[in-house]
């Protein structure tokens, strides 16, 4: 009786920890709460100078956290910047990184949104 005690016990412990151990998605995306909030903060610096640093911060945590979902819509966002500063010289590489990130993560309806 004492050895199903035990395992009553670790079961216990282990369901509780689980909270801990699973980083919550608590957003529109389902992405890592962390890279949301990235994220959000990426999006509002669109179309101004401060959006580079903004989204290079963007792309760090995205791979600490291995969101490739994440990471995929981090370079949306640097296609929606170039296409905003309408500068002919960003977009086809920013157009590129979009349809390969998406292609490589499996994501593949923002493959087609760079379209």
């Amino acid at each position: 009786m004492s050895a199903l005690l035990k395992y009553a016990y670790a079961a216990l412990a282990l369901f509780m920890s689980l909270p801990a151990l699973v980083k919550a998605q608590n957003n529109i995306y389902q992405i890592n709460d962390t890279c949301f909030a990235a994220y959000e903060a990426a999006e509002k610096a669109l179309g101004t100078s401060e959006f580079k640093d903004f989204h290079a911060q963007l792309v760090k945590v995205c791979e600490e956290h291995s969101d490739t979902k994440a990471l995929t819509l981090a370079s949306i966002l640097n296609l929606s910047q170039a296409i905003s500063l309408k500068d002919e010289t960003l977009i086809p590489p920013a157009f590129e990184e979009t349809k390969s990130v998406a292609l490589s993560s499996g994501y593949m309806q923002y493959y087609y949104f760079a379209y």
